[in-house]
């Protein structure tokens, strides 16, 4: 368990690890919330050094139909 900033815990697990991919969930930080504090999410799209992978609403990956990726 990691204490303290959650955007510099991740970060330095990515530093760490050096990931192919980053699979981040978001709630979406809005109005003061969001101008004071901002979006870890946000902040670790912006600043990894590998692809970032947001996704917004709570998911359950076995109701999936294709559980692959496709480029």
């Amino acid at each position: 368990m990691v204490l303290g900033s959650v955007f510099k815990g991740i970060t330095e697990s990515i530093a760490e690890q050096s990931p192919d991919l980053i699979v981040m969930g978001s709630k979406g930080a809005s109005g003061l919330e969001e101008v004071i504090v901002g979006s870890n999410t946000e902040k670790v799209v912006r600043t990894a050094t590998c692809p970032v992978v947001t996704i917004k609403a709570e998911t359950d990956v076995k109701k999936m139909k294709k559980n692959r990726i496709c480029l």
